[in-house]
């Protein structure tokens, strides 16, 4: 079947095709080569992305922008240790915590907390969500995204594009 058929089937108007074809062009194009970066990062850079983050970094980007491909896409819900864990009200709704579970004592009831997470249990195996092992895990799954990130474009700029 032709774009232009499945665009009729599906109902888009005869005066938007061109510009439907286009943009499929384009997400295209900027697909080229993700899944090869994203499967690169995930099962060769995890772990030494895990030995570059201390136990207070919250992304890689913040410690080594130059690798910044490798990280995870840069939204305010996820760190260099996942999306979970305490959450907090703000005027931009609700937030994971800052700084959580800064305490890398094994026995402080913040340290206890973050490792019988229910997330921490079933993905990290009970490891503390800043540990490498739990970051190696979380980027095993999630890293490369940012680079997806940054050549997509913004809801907002549609249009101009």
């Amino acid at each position: 079947m032709k774009p232009k058929d499945a665009l009729s089937l599906v109902g888009v108007p005869a005066d938007l095709h061109a510009q439907a074809i286009a943009s499929l062009a384009l997400a295209k194009e900027r697909n080229r080569g993700l899944t090869w970066h994203k499967l690169k990062v995930r099962l060769f850079r995890a772990g030494k992305i895990a030995k570059l983050l201390k136990w207070g970094d919250e992304r890689l980007l913040d410690v080594r922008p130059d690798l910044a491909d490798w990280d995870i896409e840069p939204m305010t819900n996820i760190t260099a240790h996942g999306d979970h864990g305490p959450w907090v009200f703000t005027q931009d709704g609700r937030l994971p915590a800052p700084g959580r579970w800064l305490n890398p004592d094994p026995a402080s009831a913040e340290y206890q907390e973050a490792v019988n997470d229910p997330i921490s249990q079933r993905y990290f195996g009970g490891a503390h969500p800043r540990s490498p092992e739990a970051r190696k895990a979380w980027y095993r799954r999630n890293g490369g995204a940012y680079l997806a990130w940054r050549r997509g474009v913004p809801v907002a700029d549609r249009s101009s594009s």
